[in-house]
């Protein structure tokens, strides 16, 4: 998957719920010492599928930061995607409560 800079991301957060943030960096690994990219080069995009040990730091929805290795990342959120489910969220809700009355 292509993760680019400013882009939300859904991350496995190992042994508790996911978290959802933006990237606000990308580091390669280039050592095997360096599996987070600590010492590596920051890029701009990055191709997981290459398999580079590395890591994105982001800002989650909440305000806190975070990071967390390639593996890590479940998925990129679309947000043309999120806010067409929210959209049909809230007419189903409206629906709903329409025929509830």
């Amino acid at each position: 998957m292509l993760i680019k800079l400013g882009d939300k991301i859904r991350v496995n957060h190992r042994g508790g719920a996911d978290r959802v943030g933006t990237i606000t960096q990308i580091g390669i690994g280039l050592t095997q010492s360096d599996p987070a990219g600590e010492l590596g080069p920051n890029v701009e995009e990055y191709e997981t599928e290459l398999g580079y040990l590395g890591a994105v730091s982001f800002d989650a929805d909440n305000g806190e930061g975070y990071w967390a290795y390639f593996d890590q990342i479940e998925e990129v959120i679309n947000e043309e995607d999120s806010t067409v489910m929210t959209d049909a969220l809230d007419h189903h809700l409206i629906m709903k409560k329409g025929v509830v009355r």
